[in-house]
């Protein structure tokens, strides 16, 4: 084994693992590490597919991350008594992030489109686990039956370990999902933590930026729900106003049949107070509603007018 993996005899010992043994991974890993890249490569280039990803992050564990990994693991006697030791014969079942995969999205609601895009993909043999900060809303873990770990530093992501076989070998990949607001705040808290326990007066401005990056989600969020209501109000308004004109050219084309003239201005009315009655159902979502209904009032004295040039509303009165 190169000699900057080597460790003191005496934690060897307390891991239960000999160096050979951290030797023979060594070796298996670096004849198969192209394998392994295969694998990688190939779901990011089939989950790259996904509408609601934003963009993608890759990597496979070097060899002296996973060295370091499985000499950790098998350092901690609970997860040894669980899990039993590490070997070159089983170390790809026992360590599921060698192939790493992180999945951005721009939305806190994309996590749901790509949720349904693993599900239907891979096979999944770990998760989804949802890592929230304390006092985050469960309900859509719940509804999607992730197990929920709250985060002690606020960390928010979801986790799958995935399995996926190009070669003979099975190997597992691990997934995450999480905004570009908290991919951005995690990159810094790692830089900032990496090898080190910053001091309290760090640790309070990493959770107060923390904070931040969810408030910059559920803004994110309202914004994309804003414009959504938006585009769908848009789309009715033009619907309503083709209905409106085709009833003015009607009312323009007819000839002197008063009853049914009646009639048409009796629709065209009707379709304006519909505009009106719709746009007021809009006043809990959009602070301009006083000035749309002055619009369609604008609009609806628009049409009065012309009617009033054809001399026929005089009539009427």
């Amino acid at each position: 084994m190169d000699t900057k993996y080597r460790l003191p005899k005496e934690q060897l010992d307390a891991a239960q693992i000999t160096e050979e043994c951290l030797q023979e991974i060594q070796e298996h890993y670096r004849l198969n590490r192209e394998a392994f890249e295969v694998t990688g490569n190939l779901v990011v280039s089939t989950i790259r597919n996904c509408r609601h990803v934003h963009s993608l992050k890759y990597r496979i564990k070097s060899e002296a991350s996973l060295i370091e990994k499985i000499f950790r693991k098998s350092s901690n006697a609970e997860w040894r008594e669980k899990n039993g030791p590490i070997t070159a014969r089983n170390y790809q079942e026992k360590i599921t992030d060698i192939i790493g995969v992180r999945a951005i999205h721009l939305f806190k609601n994309d996590w749901q489109g790509i949720d349904d895009f693993v599900k239907n993909k891979w096979s999944i043999k770990e998760g989804p686990v949802a890592k929230i900060r304390d006092g985050d809303d469960q309900n859509l873990y719940q509804e999607r039956e992730c197990t929920i770990e709250p985060h002690r530093a606020g960390y928010r992501s979801v986790h799958y370990i995935i399995e996926s076989k190009p070669f003979l070998d099975l190997h597992y990949v691990e997934i995450q999902a999480r905004t570009i607001f908290e991919e951005g705040w995690s990159e810094i808290d790692h830089k900032i933590r990496y090898k080190q326990s910053p001091p309290d007066v760090i640790e309070e401005y990493l959770l107060l930026f923390n904070r931040t990056a969810g408030q910059a989600d559920e803004m994110g969020s309202h914004i994309q729900r804003l414009n959504l209501a938006l585009i769908e109000h848009s789309t009715k308004h033009v619907e309503q106003q083709e209905k409106i004109q085709n009833l003015l050219d009607r009312v323009n084309l007819l000839s002197g049949d008063a009853q049914t003239k009646d009639q048409l201005i009796s629709e065209l009315k009707l379709q304006l107070d519909h505009k009106i009655i719709q746009q007021s159902l809009l006043e809990n979502n959009f602070t301009n509603n006083h000035l749309e209904q002055i619009n369609i009032h604008e609009e609806y004295l628009r049409a009065k007018a012309k009617l009033q040039r054809s001399n026929y509303w005089t009539k009427r009165k």
